[in-house]
């Protein structure tokens, strides 16, 4: 279900970040879509704060980026000062509430 989601999203928006709540999400969700995506050629890359600069550029240029809120936040003001927007989200088992400041950044927000 949540492939067809981001299958529907990705015709009007090529790149989606897919947020998810913690860690053991992302990584599930990363590993699950990459498999699903293979066979069309979405390619789909795993974000995490731990992550070298050229390594998050990497993640970043994929169809598909999956991470957790604190992953995507590390770049948040860099991508702001650069003129950098983000065009989709689709945010994974509802946002908290230290995500809102993240997600206004998106044009588009979808939850699933």
């Amino acid at each position: 279900m949540r492939w067809l989601a981001l299958k529907l999203l990705r015709q009007e928006h090529p790149h989606l970040h897919l947020i998810t709540h913690e860690e053991g999400s992302a990584r599930v969700h990363a590993e699950q879509l990459a498999m699903l995506g293979e066979s069309e050629g979405t390619v789909v890359r795993r974000l995490s704060a731990k992550d070298s600069a050229d390594a998050r550029a990497a993640a970043y240029r994929a169809d598909v980026v999956v991470g957790t809120v604190d992953d995507f936040a590390i770049d948040l003001g860099r991508e702001s000062a650069q003129g950098c927007t983000r065009d989709a989200a689709v945010v994974v088992d509802g946002p908290a509430a230290t995500a809102h400041r993240l997600l206004s950044a998106y044009q588009t927000v979808q939850t699933v």
